[in-house]
Order: C-alpha cells, then sequence, then structure tokens
C-alpha cells in the first residue's frame, strides 16, 4: 500500500476529516492533501510523527506507518515489530497427525535454556515446518515468547502483514556481505524471542551467524529446520523421521487401522475429496500397503490421497507398488515445481562418496538389517559403517526399525529412496527412472 492510501484509511478508521486531522495534528491540511494525492512520497519524521499521534496509532498499524512514510531504522522498525506481534499465533497448515511425542521433545529443548540453538533435521516433506508452527503456537500461547519467522526461498512467513515485515526486516540485516548482528541484538536486546530459520539450506544464514546472535541477546532461542545437518558442536541436533510405519493382521479392525497416524492421515485427506470413502475388511490390507509403500512421509501420503479423485482404490495400490514416486507428487503440481522426488534425488546426490556407496549397498538387503550385516555387504568396518548409517538416519534416507531378539539395533532403507536407486557398474549407483541421471561415486 502506499503512503497516501494508508494515510486515507487510518484517517478514515480514526474517523477524521482531513481538516480534523490538520488541526489535531499541527500539520497543514495542504501537506495532509498532497500526501494523500502522492504529491510527497518522504514526509519529514516529525511530520510523520504528529500525523500518528493524531490518528491514535499503535503497534502495528504505527510501525507500518512509520515503514510506508521511510522514517524509521531498521533496529527500530524490528524492536516495534516485536511489541507490536497480535497475541493470537497461527495456526499450522494443517494437522500435526502422529507428532504428540516429537512435539513435546521438541518444547522441552526450546524451553530448556539449555539448548538455545535447536536444529530440526530430516527429509523434504516429512513435517519439520508443519511440527515448528506447531511449537512457535505453543510458546507464544502458553509462555508469551515473541516468534520471528524467516521463511524459506519457497514460502512466505505464517501470519499476517507484521510478521511479513518482520521477516523482511530481519532477512535484510543477515542478508548483507556482513550481516548487520549488532543492530539486530540491539533490536532484541534481552527479550524473550524465538527466531525461526525455516529451510536454513535456502536462507543460507551461516551457522556463525547465529551463535553470534545468541552470544548477544541472552534471551534469544533459535530454532532451524533443515534437510541437511550441518555440523554444529554448540547446536542440538533433532531429527524427524517420517510417520511409524503402519501394522495389519488378520485380526485387525478398522478402527485399530485407523488410529495408526500414516493411516489416519491418509484417510482424512481422501475423505476431504471423497467424504464417502471409508475403510472395509477388504481394503485394509490395500491402505495399509500403500502407507508402508509411501515410508509415512506426510506430503507424500497427502499427494496419494489427492490421486484418490481421478483413481480407485485399487489403482492407487498398483501404482504404489510399481512406482511410488508418482503418487509421491500432487497431480496438480506447478510445471516447473520441485517434487518430492527431485529432492529426495538431491539429498542423495549430495552425499559423501562413503555414505553412497553404502546406501547403495544396503538398498540390496531385505529390511530390517543390523550394522553387523551392513558391514559385511559392503565390505567396511563396523565402525565406518555406523557413522555412515549414523549420517543417513539424520538424512532420513534409512529409518531406525525394532531391534533383534538379540537387542541389535536394525535399519531400513526408505521405499522411496530405494525407488530412486538401481545396481548398475559393479562400484557405482546412479538415479533410477524418476532421478537426474546423475551417476555417483561409492
Amino acid at each position: 500500500m502506499v503512503l497516501g492510501d494508508l494515510l486515507q484509511t487510518y484517517r478514515n478508521s480514526a474517523g477524521l476529516t482531513q481538516q480534523k486531522l490538520a488541526d489535531l495534528s499541527t500539520v497543514s491540511i495542504r501537506t495532509i492533501r498532497d500526501l494523500e494525492l502522492g504529491k510527497v512520497r518522504r514526509p519529514r519524521r516529525e511530520t510523520v510523527q504528529l500525523l500518528a499521534n493524531a490518528m491514535g496509532l499503535r503497534g502495528s498499524r504505527r510501525t507500518t506507518w512509520e515503514m510506508t512514510a521511510g522514517r524509521a531504522s531498521a533496529t527500530e522498525t524490528i524492536e516495534r515489530l516485536l511489541t507490536a506481534q497480535p497475541g493470537q499465533p497461527w495456526a499450522p497448515m494443517g494437522p500435526t497427525v502422529g507428532r504428540d511425542s516429537e512435539l513435546e521433545l521438541l518444547l522441552h529443548h526450546l524451553r530448556s535454556g539449555r539448548d538455545r540453538l535447536v536444529k530440526l533435521v530430516g527429509l523434504a516433506g516429512v513435517g519439520k515446518t508443519r511440527l515448528a508452527l506447531a511449537a512457535c503456537r505453543a510458546i507464544n500461547e502458553e509462555d508469551g515468547v515473541i516468534v520471528a519467522w524467516l521463511p524459506d526461498g519457497e514460502a512466505g512467513p505464517p501470519g499476517g502483514r507484521v510478521r511479513l515485515a518482520l521477516a523482511a526486516q530481519i532477512g535484510k540485516l543477515l542478508d548483507r556481505d556482513v550481516p548487520a548482528v549488532d543492530d539486530l541484538a540491539s533490536a532484541i536486546g534481552t527479550q524473550h524471542v524465538l527466531l525461526v530459520v525455516d529451510g536454513q539450506e535456502t536462507t543460507r544464514i551461516p551457522t556463525i551467524t547465529l551463535r553470534a546472535m545468541l552470544d548477544n541477546c541472552p534471551a534469544l532461542r533459535i530454532l532451524c529446520t533443515s534437510r541437511e545437518p550441518y555440523p554444529d558442536p554448540t547446536a542440538l541436533v533433532m531429527p524427524l523421521a517420517p510417520l511409524p510405519l503402519p501394522e495389519h493382521s488378520a485380526r485387525s479392525t478398522p478402527a485399530e487401522v485407523t488410529s495408526q497416524p500414516a493411516i489416519s492421515l491418509w484417510l482424512s485427506n481422501v475423505q476431504r475429496l471423497r467424504p464417502d470413502f471409508g475403510l472395509t475388511e477388504s481394503s485394509i490390507g490395500m491402505v495399509v500397503d500403500i502407507c508402508r509403500t509411501l515410508d509415512g512421509i506426510p506430503s507424500a501420503l497427502e499427494a496419494a490421497a489427492a490421486w484418490s479423485l481421478v483413481y480407485s482404490l485399487d489403482e492407487i495400490h498398483s501404482i504404489a507398488r510399481e512406482d511410488p514416486l508418482v503418487l509421491a507428487q500432487m497431480p496438480n503440481h506447478p510445471p516447473g515445481g520441485t517434487d518430492l522426488g527431485i529432492l529426495l534425488m538431491n539429498t542423495i546426490s549430495e552425499l559423501k562418496p562413503e555414505q553412497a556407496s553404502l546406501l547403495h549397498h544396503v538398498a540390496t538387503l531385505h529390511d530390517p538389517w543390523p550394522l553387523e550385516q551392513a558391514s559385511q555387504v559392503a565390505n567396511r568396518a563396523l565402525g565406518e559403517v555406523a557413522r555412515s548409517v549414523h549420517s543417513l538416519v539424520l538424512r532420513g534416507l534409512v529409518r531406525r526399525q525394532e531391534p533383534t531378539a538379540r537387542g541389535l539395533a536394525q535399519f531400513g532403507i526408505l521405499n522411496l529412496a530405494r525407488a530412486l536407486i538401481r545396481p548398475s557398474a559393479p562400484g557405482g549407483w546412479r538415479a533410477g527412472p524418476m532421478g537426474s541421471g546423475r551417476v555417483c561415486p561409492t
């Protein structure tokens, strides 16, 4: 909104004519008319303040007015935006199904005061942003902590104009060649603020900058979401795995099956499009198989549910078995957009050689497999394999499964990851049908 339009909106909202505003503010009526006509685009600071006082502007409205008039420094703007945030926080972008324990753990880390830099890592589409939103709501609503959200490069921040402006101002200071950490620290001061950096791999804010902010702001906490577990010994890294794989037996009832998070999420999305859809004794097995094939990844389950408008359950089940990556992409996916298959392929292609090699080898095993078996098939020392598996678990390409009868940890490679890779020449692997075709060294 341009300055003249904003002035007219706020003046009318206050029930003031141009003459009345001139009388209350001591600003000439000619200046007010010129401002509303767009003849004056950068009024003097004193004029801006007099008009704001006369119109009774407070909080976010005053901040918006001063920002639009170009008469507030970045530090002043951030200070006011932080205090101007409405008390009611934003709502998550959909249900956080099956994440109660993860939310409780994340809130514990953020509230403990011991871990002031928390990094939530995991696959694309696993629900990192959604979980962070739920945590922000609780932190803001229950603890009164101010939340500042820096979005990744693909989406705007949640909330209204105030949060949008706050993200823009903070991002502007941190996006400089030499980040203005001192200015930002001055604006935050000793306030209890949670800064969320959603998609650290796209915002490109280095950890050293985040650490400098923490050093200068004693009550600041930072939550980063990322597909890449950046090494940082001072940060607490919390991996977010896909939803638990659903189980089914001959004695399972529809009620028992639908109580499982992956099934519940898939079914709720299907029923938004097809309210008449319900589970039957004969269809339970297919639904469980679909959700297991899609690894319990929330975005993949939601995409597969969207296909129910054009495919029957039998057809979706058949596609899931033949090419699950087709189902993992929304039917109305925009041309040129980045689908889950490409994001997974990027994660795989960015692995270190020893990690890529191990992923290739364990893709030939039947899940679940213990570290000892992975060590044998890869012909590598057990300690080396354990380090590589640790990295693959953090990236979400491998998940923990039930331990063996002897109490040994077991793991399994994601079905979607297996669909993207297939054995090629000895000592290497390459992308599957939906991949980039790049040969990754082992």
